[in-house]
This record gives structure tokens, sequence and C-alpha cells, in this order.
């Protein structure tokens, strides 16, 4: 029974069509289009490369006071870690859950 439906799945396959319905190009048309799409992006990288310094250059004195000035005082975006009662609250009942489990087995 499954060696049919497996035959059957295959041949039906044979009838999907290999075009997308929005554009009418053939699958094989969208694969070499997305090849040459890549070709460029990797020579458009490579002429950036090519056209960068060789060696970094260094910080001015007005880039190196503004992260100088970032990295003492990042800000109130930075939370670092804070829980408040309700998530320890939380933790403390997931413990001792996970206690009383193991305890009963």
């Amino acid at each position: 029974m499954l060696s049919r439906v497996l035959a059957l799945t295959l041949c039906l396959s044979w009838l999907v069509p290999t075009c997308s319905p929005e554009d009418g190009t053939s699958r094989s048309a969208q694969v070499r289009e997305e090849q040459e799409t890549s070709s460029a992006k990797e020579a458009a990288t490579e002429s950036a490369v090519a056209a960068a310094p060789s060696s970094p250059q260094p910080l001015s004195q007005e880039e190196d006071a503004s992260l100088t000035a970032r990295a003492e005082e990042p800000g109130p975006e930075v939370s670092g870690g804070a829980l408040s009662n309700l998530h320890l609250t939380y933790v403390v009942i997931a413990l001792a859950a996970i206690l009383l489990v193991l305890l009963i087995k």
C-alpha cells in the first residue's frame, strides 16, 4: 500500500509545472538569474575590498572622545541582567517544583 502511494506521488510530481505563476519564468531561468546576481555582488565586494586602504587609520580625537564617553556611560538601553521581584519569584517557584518532583520520585 505504501509503495503504491509513493509511486502515485512520484508520478504526479511530473505533472507539477516548473514555472512560477507570477512571472512565467522557468526554474532554470530563475536559478540562472540568481547566479548572475550573486556573481555581481561578489564583483562589487571584491572592488570594495580593493578600494579599501591597506592599513587601518587611527581614530581622530573627536571619534576617540565620543567612544570613550559611550564606554563610560552606556545609558538606559543597557540594563545588564536586572531581574524584577516577579521574575525572581518565578525562578524560586520553578526551583521548588523541580525539587518537589525529584523528591517524589
